[in-house]
C-alpha cells in the first residue's frame, strides 16, 4: 500500500520454505540469539517486550512509527501491546497495526524462547538488501538502512509441556526510511493451536481456531 510515509510491502518468502520441503533451514535465518546480542522477552503465558523504541522510524499504514512490541504470541505490534491469543480474520481493529508471522497461543514457559534485536551491522544491511534486491525486483535501487530481527526459537503452545511440539519461526523488517519489508522464515511448523477453551486445540497442538 501507499501512504505519506511511502510504500510497505509485506513478503512471505515461500519459494526458498516450499525448496526446503516446508522448511528454511536454521542456518539459513537471519542470525539470531544470545551471541548476536539480542533481548528475550519474559518466560511468561502471553506478554511481550513491552515497548521497544527504535533508533529509526518504521513507514508502516502510513506512519513512521518510533516504537514496536514483539509479542509472544508471534505478532510484532506497533501501537501497543497484543496479549489476544487467539486469532481473529484481517482487517482487525484501528488500533492494532500488526505484522503476524504466525499469530497463536505461545507459551514460552514450557518450552521456547522469543528473541529480538535492531541491527545496523554492515553484514545484515548487505544481506537485507541482496534478498529485496532477489524477492522485490522492481525496486533495484533499494538500499536497507535497518533491520529488525524477532526469532520464536522452539515455542510450544499454552496447555502443552517441555515434551509438545515445538515451532521456530523469525519475522525480518527492513526499510530504507521509505520503503519497508517484511520477511519471513519457517524452519519448523509442527502445532497451530493452543489448548485454552476459546481456542480449542488437542494435546498435539491442532484443530480449533489455528494460527
Amino acid at each position: 500500500m501507499r501512504g505519506p510515509a511511502g510504500w510497505v510491502a509485506l513478503a512471505a518468502l515461500l519459494g526458498e520454505w516450499l525448496r526446503a520441503g516446508g522448511v528454511v533451514p536454521l542456518a539459513d535465518f537471519y542470525p539470531f540469539g544470545p551471541a548476536q546480542g539480542d533481548a528475550a522477552t519474559l518466560k511468561q503465558d502471553d506478554g511481550g517486550s513491552e515497548l521497544r523504541p527504535l533508533s529509526v522510524r518504521f513507514p508502516f499504514f502510513g506512519a513512521g512509527h518510533t516504537g514496536l512490541y514483539v509479542n509472544n504470541n508471534g505478532i510484532i505490534s506497533f501501537l501497543k501491546e497484543v496479549s489476544q491469543f487467539t486469532p481473529v480474520a484481517f482487517p482487525i481493529s484501528k488500533d492494532r497495526r500488526v505484522v503476524a508471522a504466525f499469530w497463536a497461543d505461545v507459551d514460552n514457559r514450557r518450552a521456547g524462547d522469543v528473541y529480538y534485536r535492531e541491527s545496523q551491522d554492515r553484514a545484515i544491511l548487505e544481506r537485507a538488501t541482496k534478498d529485496i534486491a532477489q524477492y522485490f525486483p522492481e525496486f533495484p535501487d533499494f538500499s536497507a538502512q535497518w533491520v529488525f530481527i524477532a526469532t520464536w526459537y522452539r515455542v510450544t503452545f499454552f496447555g502443552g509441556s517441555s515434551f509438545s511440539p515445538v515451532n521456530t519461526f523469525q519475522i525480518v523488517l527492513i526499510t530504507d526510511g521509505k520503503l519497508s519489508f517484511t520477511i519471513f522464515n519457517y524452519e519448523s511448523i509442527t502445532w497451530t493451536t493452543g489448548m485454552h477453551a476459546s481456542s480449542g486445540g488437542d494435546f498435539a497442538g491442532l484443530g480449533g481456531i489455528a494460527a
